[in-house]
């Protein structure tokens, strides 16, 4: 994800946050200090690396939906972000897409998809290629991607059933 898109998390997770705690903003008296709390916070989510649109705003209505809650602060976000399952939203499949897409001999995209992907099976085992499989990995992953979540959803929902 982009700069851009940590602080339009950031602002909605502000927004959301103020909605529900009328003292959440009370400090805030101008567009340019807002303006610097939402970059703030998207600064914090950008060094995180692990937040998502759908579990930053459920981190706010379960903080809050706590007795006694504190103002929210930005790690309280990244740490409920981070309990949350890969398959808790498409944005956090996709990241793990991403991160799974840098270790070309790993099977964990295929465990998840719930078979084998001969397209995702390196051509080597040699070391010194793996920057070509990482590449090969990526695009094959980008032009599936949508496949793949999906398939990655149906496959925990199947396993769910079965538990």
């Amino acid at each position: 994800m982009s700069a851009d898109d940590y602080d339009k998390i950031a602002m909605a997770v502000i927004v959301a946050a103020s909605e529900v705690d009328s003292t959440f903003e009370k400090h805030v008296d101008s567009d340019a200090k807002l303006r610097a709390k939402i970059h703030g916070w998207g600064q914090v989510f950008r060094m995180a690396k692990a937040v998502w649109p759908q579990e930053a705003l459920e981190a706010v209505y379960v903080h809050y939906g706590e007795a006694g809650a504190f103002p929210i602060k930005p790690g309280d976000v990244v740490a409920y972000c981070k309990s949350r399952p890969v398959t808790s939203s498409r944005e956090h499949i996709s990241w793990w897409l991403d991160r799974w897409a840098q270790h070309p001999w790993s099977d964990a995209i295929q465990e998840a998809v719930g078979r084998p992907i001969p397209q995702l099976e390196p051509d080597s085992s040699d070391v010194a290629d793996k920057p070509r499989l990482i590449e090969q990995r990526r695009a094959f992953i980008n032009e599936q991607r949508d496949f793949f979540i999906d398939q990655i959803l149906a496959n925990a929902e199947r396993k769910a059933i079965t538990r």
